[in-house]
């Protein structure tokens, strides 16, 4: 699976990649271990992701498929049924 570097206006985040989906995102300053390599899904992201932080979108078209235990990935499908720009407590 391929790490790449998908640089934004934040810096620059790694994600990992397998079958054309995002499988992990690691923030800047967390570069994983191992070899590089580019992939188009990368190039997207890069670019969704620099929309979005300067507020041009509000959703995403990469795919992303959530891997973890079962508890997490209920967990994480909760947060993504919240809508941009709100807050749940």
């Amino acid at each position: 699976m391929p790490w790449g570097k998908v640089p934004t206006v934040w810096g620059v985040f790694y994600a990992l990649e397998e079958g054309g989906a995002i499988v992990a995102l690691r923030f800047p300053n967390q570069e994983p271990g191992g070899p590089l390599q580019e992939s188009p899904v990368f190039g997207v992201l890069a670019a969704e992701l620099s929309a979005y932080f300067q507020g041009g979108i509000k959703g995403f078209s990469v795919p992303v498929r959530l891997e973890g235990p079962p508890f997490f990935r209920q967990v994480w499908e909760e947060l993504r049924r919240i809508p941009y720009g709100e807050t749940v407590t």
